[in-house]
């Protein structure tokens, strides 16, 4: 725990984390499978801000000619992938939430993620709407596209 605990204060935790802590205050879902569910999402939607550095990733991975404006929607398959052969969920709807349960938790699930101290060092800060719209797509397993 302790090793976890620096690799991610180290990393500068941000958006993914602010969202899974949400998630595992309000649906029965732990906090890890909760972060690792969201980083592709967040991957996605801090792109434009982060080109450059997924770009980056993707080298350390082995994976080449991937332009910076291409680089999230990659990296964020990448991990989809590894999460589906670790037999992983990509979308909270295979968690077993439902619809209901989704639009119930939704006011608290944003109201949390805003008050989280890890959102303020995101590449994007996202609004509430915004938030909303992670959560959703998250729920569907779509891609974001905003």
């Amino acid at each position: 725990a302790t090793i976890a605990g620096l690799g991610f204060g180290n990393s500068m935790a941000a958006l993914a984390h602010g969202l899974g802590h949400a998630i595992g205050a309000l649906l029965p879902i732990p906090h890890g499978r909760a972060v690792g569910l969201c980083l592709p999402y967040t991957i996605e939607f801090t792109a434009a801000a982060m080109g450059e550095r997924y770009a980056d990733l993707l080298r350390f991975i082995g994976t080449t000619n991937v332009s910076a404006e291409s680089a999230a929607q990659v990296l964020a398959a990448r991990i989809r992938d590894l999460a589906r052969a670790a037999g992983q969920p990509t979308a909270l709807r295979e968690l077993g939430v439902t619809p209901s349960q989704l639009e119930a938790a939704l006011p608290k699930l944003v109201e949390n993620a805003e008050s989280d101290a890890t959102l303020v060092i995101s590449a994007r800060i996202p609004e509430s709407a915004e938030l909303q719209q992670l959560y959703r797509y998250a729920y569907e397993g779509k891609s974001i596209d905003f």
